[in-house]
C-alpha cells in the first residue's frame, strides 16, 4: 500500500442528481474485476454505521465481514468512527448550500471541516482498498460537492463521471411510491413535490459541470438514456474514460452478469443478481402528471437544451 503522498488509487464520483440510475451504472462498473462497488458513501455514517441497513451482500452492515475489516483497517472498529462528527461535517460542507457557495466560487468559511471531512474519507477509500485488493473505488453519492472537496484535498487520482438523467423522468420518480428493500421496519422512499425536484435537478447538474475541480481530475457526461439503449457500447467508453482494459461481462448488448455487491446504499435493484437485463423506463413518458412535466420543463429548460433533450430524434429518409 502507499504511503499515501502519491495518486495510486483511483476513486471514481458518480455525480448529477437523484433518480438518475447511478445505482445500475455503480453496479455495472463493478462487475470488472479490481474495480469495488461502494455505493452512496456520503450517507455511510446515519444510513449504514446508526442504521445498519443491509449491505449489498444482504447482511446487516455490521454484520458485513468486509465492512468490519474495512472500519477496523480506517478507525479500529466501528466505535472508532465518529458517526456524528462525521454527519456534522457533511452537513456542514457538502449541503446543498454549500454546493452554490462553491459554484458562485466564494469564499468558504469551513475550510477546516473540509480538510477533515475529506481526510475521513481518503482514509475509508484506502482502507477499503487495502481489504478488498481493488485499485478503483465507485462512489455514487450524486453530491457534486462530495466529489469537488475530495479532488481538491486528497492525493487520489480524481474521476467524476456525471450521469444525466431527463429532468421530466427524474421529476415522474420523485412522485413515485417505492418500498425500501434494506431497513428492518418497511420504509418508502421519500416523495418529492415537482418543483422542488426540478430544483435539485438543475442545481445539482449545474454544479457538476461548474464546481472547479483539481487540474489533473478527469470528467466525463453522459446521458441516462443513452447508457440504457445501448449500455456494452456506453459502458465500454467510461472504461476508457477510467483507463481500465477490462469491461463488464455482457451477456448480451443489453445483458450484463451481476456478482454479490457491497454498496452501502442505494436504489433498491442493487440487490438485484444474476443475468440482469437493462432496460429503459419509458413509463413515466405514457405516465407522467401534466403539472410534473411542465415544471420540470419551465425549471430545467436551460440545461435540458444543453444536454441535448430537446433535439428531435431524426428519421431515417424512405
Amino acid at each position: 500500500m502507499s504511503d499515501g503522498n502519491t495518486h495510486d488509487l483511483k476513486v471514481v464520483f458518480i455525480t448529477g442528481s437523484g433518480r438518475s440510475g447511478s445505482t445500475l451504472l455503480d453496479r455495472v462498473l463493478g462487475q470488472v474485476d479490481g474495480i469495488f462497488s461502494a455505493g452512496e458513501l456520503r450517507g455511510i455514517a446515519e444510513r449504514s454505521v446508526i442504521g445498519n441497513r443491509l449491505c449489498g451482500c444482504g447482511k446487516p452492515f455490521r454484520e458485513c465481514e468486509v465492512w468490519q475489516k474495512v472500519f477496523k483497517d480506517a478507525f479500529g472498529g466501528f466505535d472508532g468512527f465518529d458517526a456524528d462528527r462525521f454527519i456534522y461535517l457533511k452537513e456542514s460542507v457538502t449541503r446543498t448550500g454549500s454546493m452554490m457557495r462553491m459554484a458562485s466560487r466564494l469564499k468558504s468559511d469551513t475550510v477546516e471541516e473540509a480538510v477533515e471531512y475529506t481526510a475521513i474519507m481518503e482514509k475509508l477509500y484506502r482502507s477499503i482498498a487495502k481489504v478488498t485488493g481493488d485499485h478503483v473505488i465507485i462512489d455514487s453519492s450524486k453530491y457534486p460537492s462530495h466529489a469537488h472537496l475530495i479532488s481538491q484535498n486528497s492525493t487520489l487520482q480524481v474521476y467524476q463521471l456525471h450521469l444525466v438523467r431527463d429532468a421530466r423522468a427524474v421529476a415522474h420518480s420523485w412522485q413515485r411510491k417505492k418500498l425500501k428493500n434494506d431497513t428492518v421496519k418497511p420504509e418508502y422512499m421519500p416523495i418529492e413535490h415537482p418543483v422542488q425536484s426540478a430544483i435539485g435537478w438543475l442545481t445539482w447538474n449545474y454544479a457538476a459541470n461548474v464546481l472547479p475541480v483539481r487540474t489533473d481530475s478527469k470528467y466525463l457526461r453522459i446521458r441516462y438514456k443513452d447508457f440504457v439503449r445501448r449500455p456494452q457500447e456506453m459502458a465500454a467508453l467510461v472504461m476508457e474514460f477510467l483507463e481500465e482494459k477490462q469491461l463488464p461481462p455482457f451477456v448480451d448488448d443489453k445483458t450484463v452478469r451481476m456478482k454479490p455487491n457491497h454498496t452501502v446504499s442505494g436504489n433498491p435493484a442493487r440487490f438485484h443478481n444474476g443475468n440482469v437485463k437493462i432496460r429503459e423506463d419509458k413509463e413515466w413518458r405514457e405516465n407522467i402528471r401534466p403539472a410534473t412535466k411542465f415544471w420540470a420543463t419551465l425549471i430545467g429548460a436551460p440545461l435540458l437544451a444543453r444536454y441535448g433533450y430537446f433535439k428531435k430524434s431524426r428519421r431515417s429518409k424512405p
